[in-house]
């Protein structure tokens, strides 16, 4: 059994954000970073941006290591026990803990057909096979028009590749944009060679004579040779609902991002007045995270003697479905604010504006293809 103060289960920038946090009020602490990717974390924005540009893939690194964290790679905890603070991986490895941080983050939402012939662009596995398909010549099928499906879709334009894009909606962004923007943004791509298809759904893709054919709903068969897809992603709750917490697309939680979790154990001498429980990623619901009812009755919450989780989100990019973000915390202490819950919600006209300059850049010059997504 492995014996750590910190144990935070993800691998993104989440957790890396976590391990700052913690070294700046505990030096001396011990870390644990149990994530199911290979990598260590790393920035995912410039999976879909600066890396299309001439970035150097060494950039997007993070150094997670450099605050002494010890990672473990390659591996999912498949099961939690709160009320010992225990947590196993799919390996067997135990681990036991002080405080817990679940950074678990979410999925990309499949098709129910294509199979592995449709990349679900996400992660740096996902970038490098992209990068090896974007050989000389090579056509691509961009599903979503959101924004992973736009900045993907810029991003091969602008290295030369013939581009269609393909979603329900009327226009790119129409899901958080204003009508007559939408329309602007989606005039801008055409306008540079991105073959737009608007109000068209896919309903096949198949593989055949070397080429990933992409049927849509009115008739239409496309030939590429790769598909990418942006279709949003799905919290990843499995492992929270499994513990007992209450899940409703996304782990309900309470003001402050944070949650009560009653328990009769005490809380670590160490820090008799700070939760062992936290949790942060893009798994958050609203308002509560508590045990389910036992024995007809709902396990009190704040005050008291009491295990909390506190859900925040992480800066990583969503995908097209995804595009409404909820508010950001990272904060060290999970305590609620005693001015009370605060609102993060980014203003419209910051996200319109930044998407607007994101899509003129479709094929504009490398600084300006670097802009962030508004937060």
């Amino acid at each position: 059994m492995r014996a750590t103060r910190y144990l935070i289960v993800g691998g993104g920038l989440a957790a890396d954000a976590a391990c700052t946090g913690i070294r700046e009020v505990d030096p001396g602490g011990r870390i644990t970073v149990v994530s199911d990717e290979a990598h260590p974390p790393y920035a995912r924005p410039p999976l879909s941006k600066a890396l299309w540009t001439g970035k150097e893939e060494s950039t997007i690194w993070r150094a997670t290591e450099q605050h002494g964290a010890e990672l473990q790679l390659g591996r999912r905890v498949a099961a939690l026990d709160l009320d010992a603070r225990r947590a196993t991986d799919d390996r067997g490895e135990t681990y036991s803990y002080e405080r817990l941080l679940l950074a678990t983050g979410g999925r990309p939402r499949q098709l129910p057909f294509g199979g592995d012939e449709v990349i679900y662009y996400r992660t740096l596995d996902d970038y490098r096979r992209l990068r090896a398909l974007a050989s000389a010549n090579a056509r691509f099928v961009v599903i979503g028009g959101g924004f992973i499906g736009s900045e993907i879709a810029a991003a091969l334009e602008t290295n030369g590749h013939p581009v269609t894009m393909v979603f329900p909606e009327p226009g790119i962004g129409a899901r958080v944009l204003p009508a007559e923007l939408s329309a602007f943004v989606t005039d801008y791509y055409r306008a540079h060679d991105v073959e737009v298809l608007t109000g068209a759904s896919v309903t096949a893709i198949e593989r055949a004579a070397g080429k990933v054919r992409v049927e849509t709903g009115d008739g239409r068969v496309l030939e590429s040779d790769a598909v990418v897809a942006g279709l949003g992603i799905a919290p990843r709750t499995e492992l929270a609902e499994a513990a007992g917490l209450v899940v409703s697309d996304g782990i309900v939680v309470a003001t402050a991002a944070a949650s009560t979790v009653a328990t009769t154990s005490s809380p670590p001498a160490t820090s008799p007045d700070s939760p062992p429980l936290r949790s942060e990623g893009r798994c958050e619901s609203s308002t509560r995270t508590t045990r389910r009812p036992t024995g007809g009755s709902w396990a009190r919450t704040w005050p008291g003697r009491t295990r909390r989780t506190t859900i925040c989100r992480s800066s990583t990019p969503t995908s097209s479905t995804s595009a409404t973000r909820r508010s950001e915390s990272s904060t060290a202490d999970c305590a609620p604010s005693p001015t009370g819950p605060t609102s993060a919600t980014p203003a419209p006209s910051t996200t319109s504006t930044t998407t607007a300059h994101r899509g003129a850049c479709c094929c504009g010059t490398s600084s300006d293809r670097s802009t962030q997504r508004a937060t």
